[in-house]
């Protein structure tokens, strides 16, 4: 893993900080394209800091634990405003919030104990996150179309409830997988993980 703490791909994962806040002031601000341009670019982000550490070797601690943070902070701010607005149902934002305070409190306990832990997502959980990103983006547009910004073509009128339907029960799935999947994760951590002198 390299030294370096600072990296291009930790960069973009601060900026998803930065973005979520944006979002957060610009729908406040009634400024909805703006807001859901920065929500679509926070979701952008989350692919590209994990591709560029992998591409070109940026795998940090740091960014280790930034990643997983950043996501939890968007959906967060995002999955409770949008059930707010009757937009997302409220089962999957309780679910992704319950989810992501159990593997945070799990971790917290694991690290208290001194079991040493490398933070590394999962490929269901990266699907997770990509589908949980796709409902949040879908249920803002769904928003900005009931206020008239734009107009869906006939055709897509009539496919748009399925996609969105898909998503949703794709998140759902997903995120009711990795709760299971976390919970053997910590269970191997604790049971055979190496512990801090």
């Amino acid at each position: 893993m390299p030294q370096r703490k600072i990296t291009i791909a930790t960069l973009f994962t601060l900026s998803r900080f930065v973005l979520v806040i944006f979002f957060i002031f610009q729908f406040e601000s009634g400024l909805y394209p703006e807001a859901l341009l920065s929500l679509s670019l926070a979701g952008l982000t989350d692919f590209l800091d994990g591709f560029i550490a992998r591409r070109f070797h940026q795998r940090s601690r740091l960014g280790s634990m930034l990643d997983p943070l950043a996501d939890k902070f968007l959906m967060l701010a995002g999955y409770v405003l949008m059930s707010h607005l009757g937009k997302i149902p409220w089962t999957l934002t309780y679910l992704i919030v319950s989810r992501d305070f159990l593997i945070l409190a799990g971790a917290g306990i694991l690290l208290l104990m001194k079991v040493k832990l490398l933070f590394r997502p999962t490929r269901f959980s990266k699907l997770a996150t990509f589908s949980q990103i796709m409902v949040l983006i879908l249920a803002f547009a769904d928003f900005l179309k009931e206020k008239n910004f734009y107009t869906l073509p006939l055709f897509m009128e009539k496919i748009w409830p399925p996609i969105q339907a898909g998503f949703f029960y794709t998140a759902f799935a997903l995120t009711c997988i990795t709760v299971f999947q976390y919970g053997y994760i910590a269970y191997k951590f604790y049971r055979y993980g190496e512990r801090k002198a």
